[in-house]
């Protein structure tokens, strides 16, 4: 859900980590996160703040899932041998 919830920001935060790159003037000139908003909004609507997620969503949930199993473990191997 996180992911999902972001993904604005990370479509924002993309297209000014690449405007250097870029042989599009307006994207080039973009100097910060509110303009690139209103870039990917102009450009595409609503869909535009959309674009990645599910590669996105998809990458978060092994990394989200061993991150939660080890912690697990560890709080129940902690609290089991009196560690806490």
């Amino acid at each position: 859900m996180a992911a999902a919830a972001t993904n604005p920001l990370d479509v924002a935060k993309t297209l000014l980590q690449t405007r250097g790159t870029s042989t599009d003037a307006a994207i080039r000139n973009c100097s910060g996160l509110i303009p690139a908003m209103k870039l990917i909004y102009e450009r595409d609507g609503l869909t535009g703040f959309a674009r990645g997620i599910r590669p996105r969503v998809l990458q978060m949930f092994p990394s989200t899932a061993i991150c939660w199993t080890v912690y697990e473990f560890f709080k129940h191997f902690l609290y089991r041998n009196g560690g806490v």
